[in-house]
């Protein structure tokens, strides 16, 4: 079976004036979010990992926080530029493109996308995830190339709001 984990970054901070969107970095609320997700997930997910994030801070930033929680090594994190105003045919060609010694994906990107594509792989409405919000799909699959093919299930949703600190 393969799992994908869809990260949506954590709370960016728009106090900074003059920078570019994709240069904008989380704030304080974004980094105690990204913490105790984490920790939250740190024993939810068995088998092999692989962490894939969009360019921009905020994404990597969560992605950083969360690899360091879960105890993942953070050098072994793909930066994937087509994640940062992507379409659902990017994430479609990296689920695609994954080897298939790898058991998870940990895919760290941006809103409204995320949400699409949860809703298209579980061909179920999804309205807006929150931001750090994390929704792991089941595939009745040996090979991420056969993922495309069938619904996932959702098997959980973690939302920082809910986690106690």
């Amino acid at each position: 079976m393969k799992k994908i984990l869809l990260i949506r970054h954590a709370k960016s901070d728009w106090s900074i004036s003059g920078l570019s969107d994709i240069d904008r970095p989380l704030n304080q609320r974004g980094y105690t979010d990204a913490h105790k997700t984490g920790v939250h997930l740190r024993d939810k997910i068995s088998g092999k990992k692989f962490f894939v994030s969009s360019p921009a801070i905020r994404a990597i930033s969560t992605a950083l926080i969360i690899a360091r929680e879960i105890n993942y090594p953070q050098e072994n994190i793909l930066l994937h530029p087509e994640l940062y105003e992507a379409e659902a045919s990017d994430y479609e060609n990296l689920i695609l493109s994954i080897d298939d010694r790898f058991d998870a994906v940990y895919i760290f990107g941006h809103n409204p996308i995320i949400s699409h594509v949860i809703g298209q792989l579980t061909n179920t409405p999804v309205s807006e995830v929150p931001t750090c919000s994390v929704s792991v799909l089941n595939f009745q699959a040996e090979r991420w190339s056969e993922t495309i093919k069938s619904s996932a299930t959702l098997e959980m949703q973690i939302f920082p709001k809910f986690l106690i600190e």
